[in-house]
């Protein structure tokens, strides 16, 4: 189990008021321009500001986690312990200070420009995968290291924490908060990865909008004052795309990635093996020698690709993706569903906005599936493997609805068909209603 809570907001764009509770897969689903992708947006930069929300050593709640933490290895001596329900308080209670203090930077930091936002903060921690904190003799060495069994922090004995300054005792407890928080998310110097809608675009022109876009940034947290105006989702996006990170394969998510290409692609990504600054990928259809640029194939290869590529070629710890049916048949759709459903099984959670009324239906199928009698049976009758069944425990979905008074947003209750989708329900019947009132009834509809 990872860790869980819930990001709460007031007066945030059109949202008046939102609570929501993050699961390994989440869906925002809703109408057009009601607010999924900025809250969506709103989440990953809190989670990719990582240790940079922290700025003041003079508060309260700050000296409240340090007391916490110099208590407790002045009681364990050179013995691991976990966090108890105190010492969680308190770092969340330091954490929310500080991200309101924060949080122009972070709109900065997320929109590239100014967009108010009235509260913001966690609430409703609970831990997952036990989280030991472990002693060591080493002085100035503290740090966090992940396993099966879940993660280890490690920090300086009493004495030596005791012999730090402030600025040590700062970064130390800075980390530490992060890591108890995000540690599932926010890994390796990287957190979240975002793949925002209409990735043709990108994947057309982005070796031409790295040239402006990061003229005048670096690193993986910049100010946004670049010429060409991106969001941080979209500027990170456009980073990965073109770092070429072959020491960064992911080989638990290729046989996902193969899924695709195999199902949904017909043919193979293949990175081109030219000394260029940037990494350049062509598409090679089943059954031909040739491969071809991006800018003469379907739709469907250029918005589908950038999934693939962070699959097979980027480290993942999490993943957003802005409509993944985006340019999918039907059938596509479905396929796409199976494979979100794959990586989630797989421990990748996944993050989605759609508007898509299939790929919906398809995940409660699979929900449906998993608590099945006869699913064996029936998994085999149609094709499914043991890891398309979709645990409803690992799922959660957002209606977001525009009203007078602003955006909406609702958790959808889990039924024994799976997620009921108003906004889709609605709109068919809608739809079924009138199809039904223009038909004309002829005399040839009863020879």
């Amino acid at each position: 189990m990872r860790q869980t809570w819930k990001l709460n907001v007031e007066n945030f764009g059109k949202i008046g008021k939102a609570s929501i509770e993050i699961a390994p897969l989440m869906i925002f689903t809703g109408e057009n321009n009601s607010g999924k992708s900025y809250l969506m947006s709103l989440l990953w930069g809190i989670i990719n500001s990582g240790t940079r929300v922290f700025q003041t050593t003079s508060s309260d709640a700050y000296r409240k986690c340090q007391n916490w933490l110099e208590a407790k290895l002045k009681q364990h001596n050179d013995t691991p312990f976990s966090f108890d329900d105190e010492g969680v308080q308190v770092f969340i209670a330091w954490f929310n200070e500080e991200l309101d203090s924060y949080k122009e930077k972070l709109m900065k930091f997320v929109f590239g420009f100014d967009i108010s936002i009235g509260k913001v903060f966690l609430s409703d921690y609970s831990c997952g995968s036990p989280f030991d904190i472990h002693i060591t003799n080493h002085e100035e060495s503290f740090g966090y290291s992940s396993g099966d069994e879940g993660g280890k922090f490690f920090v300086p004995n009493y004495a030596i924490f005791s012999s730090f300054d402030e600025e040590m005792r700062f970064e130390l407890l800075r980390h530490l908060s992060t890591m108890l928080l995000f540690r599932d998310y926010f890994m390796f110097v990287k957190g979240t990865s975002y793949l925002p809608a209409s990735r043709t675009g990108f994947l057309l022109s982005y070796p031409v909008l790295v040239n402006d876009a990061f003229s005048k940034t670096y690193g993986n947290f910049v100010e946004n004052t670049n010429t060409v105006k991106f969001g941080g989702p979209t500027l990170q996006f456009l980073r990965e795309l073109t770092n070429d990170d072959k020491n960064s394969v992911t080989p638990q998510y290729e046989e996902i990635a193969e899924f695709l290409q195999q199902n949904i692609l017909k043919g193979q990504i293949i990175r081109e093996q030219k000394l260029t600054p940037l990494p350049t990928y062509q598409y090679q259809p089943d059954n031909s020698h040739q491969s071809f640029p991006f800018y003469v194939t379907s739709s469907l290869v250029t918005e589908l690709t950038p999934i693939v590529i962070f699959l097979k070629y980027k480290r993942l710890t999490s993943l957003i993706i802005e409509e993944p049916e985006a340019h999918l048949h039907l059938e596509m759709q479905k396929k796409m569903a199976i494979a979100i459903v794959r990586l989630v099984n797989e421990g990748l959670p996944v993050w989605i906005t759609t508007h898509s009324d299939t790929m919906a239906q398809q995940l409660n199928n699979l929900i449906q599936l998993y608590n099945h009698p006869n699913r064996q049976e029936l998994a085999k009758q149609f094709g499914y493997e043991p890891d398309d069944f979709l645990c409803p425990d690992k799922a959660v979905v957002y209606q977001f609805t525009a009203t007078d008074a602003g955006t909406k947003v609702e958790k959808l209750p889990l039924t024994s068909g799976g997620f009921a989708f108003p906004t889709f329900t609605n709109s068919i019947l809608e739809q079924a209603n009138q199809t039904l009132a223009f038909e004309v009834d002829t005399d040839d509809d009863h020879e």
